[in-house]
């Protein structure tokens, strides 16, 4: 069993557009003209990638602009949306199977906290009684490396450290997702602002970076799109790793187990990205 992990933020510092892109085959996405300048090309497809991500990372937040609600609810077949985050996947993709757990431990963590209400049923409520004070006593589960630190793992900040790895593949594959329904975003959001300005004379200023036309027609962009699924996918798995084997640690122990839900197909995913 490792004993020896990254950090999230390790992970996320050490994931950048200038070393991801590097470990894509520039053939499969560069032009022959523009593998004639290797760094140029790089250069201007790392501006690309960054701004496509920004416009990712407004969709994965709060979503105030109506248009864009109405825009990004039409391109899933919905009224509207606030943000991506209202959207589940199916639980036998990895993206669903970690919501599945993030959802488990969140319930259970409010139980043991005492965030709500005891169940009517005698034998439940016993549960969630031992539930809170296992929470309250903090018990030792391990201790590890994390970037090459020594961490006593207790019941509480095993399980922020777990959520942690979680959350952040979770966030990752949100935008692997919604990557290749960006141009059907951006088409229903510049129509609806063009149909404001119209008939109601109102122009704002758009809260996506990107428009249609750049989308449709800029090849770099278009590129761009193809490069981010990949870049995304080997991010979120390299989550998963620390979530596969940070899962082993707190499945050897009684009191961090119960919040765990069976990872086989995680498990052999990561397996077959390391």
């Amino acid at each position: 069993m490792r004993k020896n992990f990254q950090s999230v933020e390790a992970i996320r510092k050490r994931h950048t557009f200038q070393r991801d892109i590097g470990m894509i085959p520039a053939a499969d996405w560069m032009t022959t003209e523009q593998m004639k300048d290797l760094e140029k090309s790089y250069e201007e497809a790392v501006k690309s990638l960054e701004v496509v991500d920004k416009d990712l990372e407004v969709l994965l937040g709060e979503l105030k602009d109506e248009n864009l609600q109405l825009a990004f609810g039409r391109a899933y077949y919905v009224d509207r949306l606030s943000s991506a985050r209202e959207l589940k996947v199916p639980m036998g993709l990895p993206f669903g199977r970690v919501q599945v757990q993030i959802d488990l431990i969140d319930s259970l963590m409010k139980i043991a906290k005492g965030e709500t209400p005891h169940t009517e049923d005698a034998s439940k409520e016993i549960g969630e009684i031992r539930l809170q004070a296992e929470w309250d006593a903090n018990p030792k589960i391990d201790v590890v490396s994390i970037d090459d630190a020594t961490t006593e793992l207790r019941l509480r900040n095993s399980l922020g450290i777990f959520l942690g790895y979680l959350k952040a593949s979770e966030h990752e594959f949100y935008k692997q997702w919604l990557t290749p329904k960006l141009g059907n975003i951006l088409h229903e959001y510049e129509m609806l602002r063009q149909t404001d300005k119209t008939i109601w004379g109102k122009e704002e200023d758009p809260s996506l970076s990107l428009t249609w036309s750049d989308f449709m027609f800029n090849d770099a962009v278009g590129k761009a799109i193809y490069v981010l699924s990949t870049v995304y996918y080997n991010r979120a798995m390299s989550y998963l790793t620390e979530v596969r084997d940070f899962w082993e640690v707190l499945h050897g122990s009684e009191f961090s187990r119960k919040y765990l839900i069976e990872f086989d197909e995680i498990i052999e995913l990561a397996k077959a990205r390391r």
